[in-house]
């Protein structure tokens, strides 16, 4: 019989209530019983929905309050907007350095991908594989911990040098077909488009996937041939 305050997310009131009713909640209902004797002040995002046979006697009082789902979700598309580009902003970064500071190194890594697509990606997944298995297992031994906290840590950098690297051939191979040039090329604008096409095409389902993943092996793959034929070299 008394009055009645509520606060909660979404609220229904299907019986009699005696006196006042005070409710701040995302949505508030009025039940086909609902009979509300007393003045209805409520916050909410929205207009209660008064049922069929719903009654207020006194007055209703209503205050638009912010949605605080919506919010949440609008806070969570700019979080990962925000995040997508400055994770785009730091790999067109990275893969300027590479490509600039490191240009003999960005022209083979094209060149060599390309004259063999196949034997690099095969090189790239079975460093995906192999690495990160061997290295797990030397930590179990305590001669090999040190060896597999390297072989780990090695698996990381190579795994962000390959996003770094992917877009250099992406750009490079896209501009020489796309505007027939003779050659390939590694420049600021092949790896600023090669950088948009690789988040691009990573955000259709299943098939982007599929190719970022393919082209990073691919980079990834390459980059170990030709750190092997330095090694080589050197040697």
């Amino acid at each position: 019989q008394g009055d009645m305050h509520v606060a909660g997310g979404d609220v229904r009131i299907d019986g009699t209530v005696g006196g006042n009713v005070d409710i701040q909640a995302e949505s508030l209902t009025l039940g086909p019983k609902a009979r509300v004797i007393g003045t209805l002040t409520y916050k909410s995002p929205k207009p209660a929905t008064l049922e069929t046979g719903a009654v207020v006697v006194g007055e209703t009082a209503y205050t638009k309050s912010p949605d605080v789902r919506e919010a949440a979700k609008l806070g969570l598309v700019a979080f990962f907007s925000i995040w997508f580009v400055a994770k785009m902003f730091m790999v067109f970064s990275g893969a300027l350095v590479i490509g600039y500071v490191f240009q003999r190194f960005a022209d083979e890594l094209v060149a060599r991908a390309v004259a063999r697509p196949l034997a690099e990606f095969g090189r790239g997944v079975v460093f995906v594989i192999v690495t990160p298995i061997v290295s797990i297992l030397l930590l179990f031994t305590v001669i090999g911990i040190a060896f597999g906290a390297l072989g780990l840590l090695g698996f990381a950098a190579l795994m962000i040098l390959g996003a770094m690297i992917a877009p250099i051939l992406i750009g490079s191979v896209v501009h020489k077909y796309v505007f027939k040039q003779h050659a390939y090329e590694v420049t600021w604008k092949t790896i600023l488009t090669g950088t948009l096409l690789y988040f691009v095409i990573g955000t259709i389902p299943f098939i982007g996937t599929l190719v970022m993943i393919a082209v990073t092996l691919t980079a990834i793959g390459t980059a170990l041939g030709i750190k092997g034929k330095v090694i080589s070299e050197w040697r």
